[in-house]
Parts: C-alpha cells; structure tokens; sequence
C-alpha cells in the first residue's frame, strides 16, 4: 500500500506487442519457426520442452528450453525452467507509425543460458493453519540471452519472494520482498511488510513500511539510493450505504544518495449515487508533488455506459529515472437496438516522456443474421513533446456477409500520418469471399492491398498488392476427383526502412502472375496419383522507382505424385518435382516425402522431407528450400 513508485499505489502495466517482416531479396527464407510440447506424466508432473528459430538477413537466433513442473494441490507447486538461446541475435525494431519508419535497439550476439523457478505453497498443505500463500521465483539470464520480451544486454538475475497469511479472522499479513541485479553496478532491491487488520465490520487499519534501494552506474543521474517509507491507511465501508471512503499518511523514515522523501498525505472514496452511476477518486500532495486519480462510471440507461478516469503519477519510474505522468480516459458506448451499437473514446496522455491526444469513434450495425457492418475513425497526435510527433487521422470500415452459399469479409482503411518533414497516406485493403457455385464448384478468392504515398517522393513509399482466384471442383456424384485452378497476383515494393536493418539499402521491387492448376484421382481405396503445374509470368526491378528498368522473370513447375492411404487416418505422398527458370536458362528436379494426419472431414496436417532444394511456390526465388517441413492442410 505504500506509494513507492510514485504518488499512486499499484504498477504499471504494459502491453507488448510483435511486429514481424521479413523482406529481402537476396535471401527470401527468413523463417521463424516454434513449437511447444508438454505432458503430465501423472496427476503431479508434468514435462514440456519449447524451441523456437528465428532468422532475418542472415542472423539467426535459436532458442531451446525445458521445463518441469511438479504439482502438490492448486495452491502447492513447483515449476523449474532452463533455456538457451544461441546465434547473432534477431534486432529489435519499433516502430510508431505501422512499419514504415523504425527504431532499432542493439543487442549483444552469442550463446547465453537462463534458468527460472518459481512456485506457490499453501500453508495448509504443511500442516500450518490458516489459508496463507506463500509464493517466490528466481530468475537469472546471462548477458545475450535474446528470447522474445527477454533482451539482455548484461548479466540480470531478479528474485521476490511474497507472503499473505492471515493471522487472526480480523487480521491478515502481508510480507513482499524482490530484488533486480544488472551486472555489478545497477541494483534495485525493496522489502515490504503491510498488516490489515478489521476493526469491525465498518472499519478497516492498514499499516506498511517499505524499504527500497537503488545503486546506478556513478555516470548515471537516475534516483539513488535507498529510501524507508511508513505508511497508515483507515478505510470505512459502512453497511447499507453506498459509499466508502479512505485516508492515508505516509512518511520517508530515511532517505540518502539522490532519492528525495516521499512524504504524502491523501484521501479518497467511492460513492455510489444511484444504480447507475458510480463515482470514486484520491487526492493526494506531498514532496513529489500532487497526485491524484479520479473516475465516474454511468449507466445512462440499459443500453449505454460512458465513463471518465484520469490518473497524475509524479514519479514514475518505468525506465529507471523519476518522470511525470498524467492521462484521462473518456468514453462512451451505446447499443441503439438489438443490431447496432456505437463507442466514443478519448484518451489524452502528459508528462515528461510521452504526451499525445488520440480519439476514437466508431459503430457496429447488424441489420440481420446475413449482414454486419463497422465504421470507425481515430485522430489525434502521438509524441507530441518529442522530435518522433506523428499527427494521425484514420477512418476504416468492414462489411460482411454471410449465408449457405457466400461468404464474404472485408475492410477498408484510410490513414494519413503527418511527421515534421513528412506526410505519408496509407490505404489498407482487405477482402476474404467464398462462393458455392453448385455443389460440384466454389470459387475462392481473396485481395489484400496497402499502398503507403509518401511527401518525400516515391524512393519511399511503400505498397503491396497480393490477390488470388480460384475454383474447386469436388464433384458430388464423384468424389474421387478434385482440382483446384488457381490465379495468383503478387506486388511488392516494401518501405525503404524496413530494408535498412542490416545496414545495407536493398533497392528491389517486383510482380508476378502466377497460374496453377492442382487435381488429384482416388484409384483406389488405398492409392489416390496427382499432379500440379504451375507457371509464372513476373518481372524484377533492381530500385524502388524507374532508375531501373523491369526485367523478365519467367518461370514454370511440373509436378506428379502418389498418396497412399495406409490406415484410415494416415497419408504417406511421395511427389517428383521439376522446376524451370527460363530466364536464368536452370532447370532442377527433385523428390518431396511426407507423412499425414486427417482430423475430421476438413483438415490434415503433416510432416516430411524436401530433398530439392526449391519450393513450390513459384514466387520463392532463394532456391534455399531443402529440408524438414510442417504442411497443414484445409479441405472443402
């Protein structure tokens, strides 16, 4: 309960998000690749091993873990973890603005090793009374350990340890301690002790003491120190009333270094008005300066709720040093009818590191069971105290349709991003449609498109166009045979930052046609032959714009092969593969093996063997394909 961070109780929370691409044209097989397995051996063990590979422009990181995980009850148990990663260590790139302008964050290369525990015991299942908790963890990774949320650049070992016990029907404890070592020379440890104690069915006493040091490296001016803090909180809920109300007193008992006292006094509550509307709110001043939280929440009717919440922290620490921030919320969402609804939401953020106005507005309508449509539009400035202010507005709209025959899903998006040298306007374009023509054909298509139009000039803009038709045809008195004619249509001609992660500006665009046509005949029960050709009508263009000029690219594939039914869940295929480059004047030929599972009517999934060393895919130049794949299939 003790405002260590800052002028609010409680910790941040943060939501990390992956951003992947993989452009390139020298190499075009930048795989990431993952899989996790678990099983209990019995009802108290249980096993699992995870690895995953990640490669991008010839770095490559490999990750393999273990864990073991031994189980007591719910509340009892043991879980043990050992990982390596291993290789030069995949970038890290953010991005503000949907991947067309990007930070990098270095990271050390090499082979590092992590290992974690961490596990829960109740009381009660060693004999103790009560229905205490204790729980811990342990947590150390090596200087260049790379896993995905785990960037270290030195040596990091993390340890806490976490006690609620009760120690009487009115009185519960509650002991924390945790601990964060980087190397030798940055350091945050804090022990914290609070005890709760109900007074009578009204009130309610809270007492804490809380002690936090930080050591920083001698070049830092981030806050350290150590810093002691006493804090006392009287809560009161009174029975059958619909407020309840609170106050607190906290004082630094010792404070040395860089760290300043955190001597505060606030109040704060909950009124609820009426069965609609729910107000709560603190205040609080002290050596930190104000701080203060505040929300309403208000059943305006059965149909709509808006709500507002700001939140002032004059010290946060996030990233090690002391910052102000302070940030509303507005909203509002209201369901018109039973097939339409609409949302309003504002959110504005300040402070030392980040400040920026977004807001967003959008509506959802479902006229009937076939129909559904969504309009919604944002605006609003991001970093607007810093040299990165992106000024956004973006409106999209969706539409879809379903019933027995047709299936259609798409959206559309306009964005327009202003920089202080740039503006940049981005189209985004997203169709999915399935059509049963007859119950022998379906047609299948789909178009998805961004086209990103920078001030700059057309060196950086950014587009990809990716569109396909096709037709299955399953005929319903012969379901022996099935063929698939497909059309494929790529373009691509990525953001020139995305191709600047290695250092080295690749100029390169491209397009491509690709026809193929697929079928395959069930001779029998057991042995089902098939066969697939292909051909590609592309061009190349070594620069982003008309420097160069296009280039043919053609190229062709022929496939046969034979699937054999051993059981009725199992495929065993064998497919012999020539591929032709009429251009580069190279033909190659080559086997493919593979091993299949059906699961119900619609779907099989597999493992084998490419013993070529080119894909399928005519659009694959890399001729780098040799090697162990994993192949799911959907079936109509």
């Amino acid at each position: 309960m003790v405002r260590s961070g800052g002028s609010l109780s409680g910790n941040p929370a943060y939501l990390v998000v992956t951003y992947e691409y993989s452009p390139g044209f020298e190499s075009m097989d930048d795989l990431a690749l993952g899989g996790r397995a678990s099983v209990w051996a019995n009802d108290s063990v249980r096993l699992g091993v995870t690895a995953t590979r990640q490669e991008h422009f010839g770095q490559q990181q490999d990750q393999e873990g273990i864990d073991v995980t031994l189980r007591h009850s719910d509340r009892t148990w043991l879980k043990l973890e050992a990982a390596r990663t291993k290789g030069d260590g995949i970038e890290e790139q953010t991005s503000f603005d949907g991947g067309f302008g990007f930070n990098s964050r270095s990271i050390v290369a090499g082979e590092a090793n992590a290992e974690r525990i961490e596990g829960s015991l109740a009381l009660e299942d060693v004999g103790l009374d009560g229905n205490g908790q204790l729980t811990f963890y342990h947590e150390q990774r090596d200087a260049g350990f790379n896993a995905p949320g785990r960037l270290t650049s030195n040596d990091t070992r993390q340890s806490g340890v976490a006690l609620v016990t009760p120690l009487s029907e009115q009185t519960d404890l509650i002991l924390r301690a945790d601990e964060t070592t980087q190397t030798s020379d940055l350091k945050s440890q804090s022990a914290e002790v609070g005890v709760a104690h109900q007074l009578d069915e009204e009130w309610t006493v809270i007492g804490g003491y809380r002690s936090e040091e930080r050591t920083t490296p001698s070049t830092s001016t981030a806050n350290e120190g150590r810093r002691d803090d006493l804090a006392v909180q009287l809560e009161y809920a009174p029975q059958d009333e619909p407020w309840t109300a609170h106050g607190f007193v906290q004082g630094t008992v010792k404070a040395d270094g860089n760290r300043e006292d955190n001597n505060r006094i606030g109040v704060g509550g909950s009124y609820r008005i009426n069965d609609r509307i729910n107000l709560m709110g603190e205040i609080s001043d002290g050596d930190l300066g104000l701080g203060a939280k505040a929300g309403v929440d208000y059943a305006s009717s059965d149909r709509t709720n808006l709500y507002l919440n700001y939140e002032l922290d004059n010290d946060r620490t996030d990233q090690g040093i002391g910052s102000r921030m302070g940030q509303v919320v507005t909203g509002a969402r209201s369901r018109w009818s039973d097939n339409t609804s609409v949302y309003a939401e504002q959110r504005y953020q300040h402070g030392s590191q980040q400040t920026g106005l977004v807001q967003g507005y959008g509506l959802d309508f479902a006229p009937d069971d076939h129909w559904s449509y969504g309009l919604s539009t944002d605006i609003g400035r991001l970093n607007s105290e810093t040299d990165d202010e992106i000024r956004r507005r973006a409106i999209s709209g969706s539409v879809g349709y379903r019933n027995e025959d047709i299936r259609y899903a798409g959206a559309l998006e306009y964005r327009k991003d202003s920089y202080s040298d740039e503006d940049r306007t981005v189209w985004l374009l997203r169709n999915n449609l399935s059509y049963q023509i007859d119950p022998d054909w379906r047609m299948i298509g789909h178009l998805d498109m961004a086209i990103g139009d920078s001030s700059q000039g057309s060196f950086f803009d950014g587009n990809f166009v990716e569109a396909s038709l096709g037709y299955a045809y399953r005929p319903v008195l012969n379901d022996r045979w099935n063929t698939l004619v497909k059309y494929t249509y790529l373009s691509d001609l990525a953001p020139a930052e995305q191709r600047s992660s290695t250092g080295n500006l690749i100029d390169y665009s491209q397009r491509s046609h690709v026809f193929a046509i697929d079928s395959i005949y069930d001779v029998t029960e057991r042995w089902s032959l098939g066969g697939r050709y292909a051909y590609r009508l592309g061009e190349l263009r070594m620069s982003r714009d008309d420097s160069a000029d296009w280039f043919s690219s053609k190229g062709q594939l022929i496939a046969v092969r034979a699937d054999w039914h051993v059981v009725h869940k199992w495929d065993l295929m064998v497919e012999l593969r020539r591929r032709d480059e009429f251009t580069a004047e190279d033909s190659r030929t080559g086997a493919v093996l593979g091993m299949y599972r059906h699961f119900g009517n619609h779907m099989k999934a597999g493992v084998g063997y490419n013993f070529s060393d080119f894909s399928d895919d005519l659009t694959d130049m890399d001729f780098r394909s040799q090697g162990w794949f994993i192949n799911i299939i959907g079936k109509y």
